[in-house]
């Protein structure tokens, strides 16, 4: 097994074509209860207007499942400083999630973080199982 080594947080700005970032698998605290996954925001910090970020967000419900696209959230050179909150809330939710993995792809210039990754759901309620 091998071993990972920790190493001093590097502050330096950098530029990269390939960022990537995947949460682990969530299963929300109870693996036994389905969710309706209703959205996400993502809060992303820059420090100068000359930053700029392009990713592009999937998802999978499951170690082995395919991925699937969400969207694209960006920030261009010159347009502004600071944190940004990416909020998408989804048209349809995504039902019957019993696992849930969040990928983040893309590209950055300067010194960019993501603050917070926040999932929006709620217990699966199916329909056909409710009583009128």
């Amino acid at each position: 097994m091998g071993a990972y080594h920790f190493r001093q947080w590097d502050e330096t700005p950098a530029t990269t074509n390939d960022y990537s970032l995947v949460t682990k698998l969530q299963n929300f605290e109870n693996v036994y209860s389905k969710k309706s996954i209703l959205g996400f925001i993502l809060n992303i910090t820059d420090a100068s207007e000359n930053d700029s970020y392009l990713f592009n967000l999937s998802y999978r419900t499951g170690e082995n499942g395919s991925w699937l696209p969400l969207g694209v959230v960006n920030k261009r050179s010159n347009e502004g400083v600071g944190t940004s909150s990416f909020k998408r809330i989804f048209g349809t939710p995504i039902r019957g999630v019993v696992n849930f993995q969040l990928s983040i792809k893309g590209r950055v210039k300067g010194p960019v973080a993501i603050n917070d990754i926040s999932i929006i759901y709620r217990k699966w309620r199916d329909t056909s199982e409710q009583e009128l």
